[in-house]
């Protein structure tokens, strides 16, 4: 009998715990999609082909570059070329970019002389931003923004082709991440990304 009633009490602090948890990364947190203006945005990029889970390796090598390039900052964003429910992991391609339309003439010099640049072409998209809490928010967010997202497009009748997450300046502490979503323009408006792979 003891030994039944620490189980339960076991069970219960564990879920406390998820929970408390899961409130505080956001999961209380509705989320609330608008239709908006993305764009343009001017930007340098490298790129990363392969599973989610190496995209962390590939953001410090891509911060050693471009401070080794004499850059100070990076306003950071990625932009995910491919559904990861109709591409095998292996074959994912994600861009990683800094913009430049918002950095110092400096860094921006700095930045466009040492990687390829584009411009994200002004599109209607869907927006929306989610708290950002520690590490685990990368993995998090994406979780509970995108099928919020997919039933927004389903409801609305609108087709994406790519999506965008915005991580914001690394010279300022990072509160949130914000996701794009453009419905309108064609796949081809991000052809030389998908050309540098």
């Amino acid at each position: 009998m003891g030994l039944l009633r620490l189980l339960i009490v076991l069970l219960l602090v564990l879920a406390g715990a998820a929970a408390g948890f899961w409130a505080y990364m956001g999961g209380l947190k509705p989320v609330s999609i608008e239709r908006a203006s993305f764009g343009p945005a001017d930007i340098v990029y490298t790129t990363h082909r392969g599973s989610y889970a190496g995209l962390g390796d590939s953001w410090e090598r891509f911060q050693t570059e471009w401070q080794a390039a004499g850059a100070t900052r990076c306003d950071s964003l990625a932009i995910y070329l491919d559904s990861p429910q109709e591409t095998a992991q292996e074959d994912l391609r994600s861009v990683l970019a800094c913009r430049v339309d918002t950095a110092s003439q400096t860094d921006r010099a700095a930045l466009e002389g040492a990687f390829p640049g584009f411009t994200i072409p002004q599109s209607d998209a869907l927006r929306t931003t989610h708290p950002y809490k520690n590490y685990f928010s990368f993995m998090f967010a994406p979780i509970r923004v995108y099928p919020a997202m997919e039933k927004r497009m389903a409801e609305d009748g609108l087709n994406a082709s790519i999506a965008i997450e915005l991580y914001g300046s690394d010279a300022a502490p990072m509160n949130e991440i914000g996701f794009a979503v453009p419905v309108s323009g064609e796949r081809s408006d991000y052809q030389d990304l998908m050309d540098a792979f």
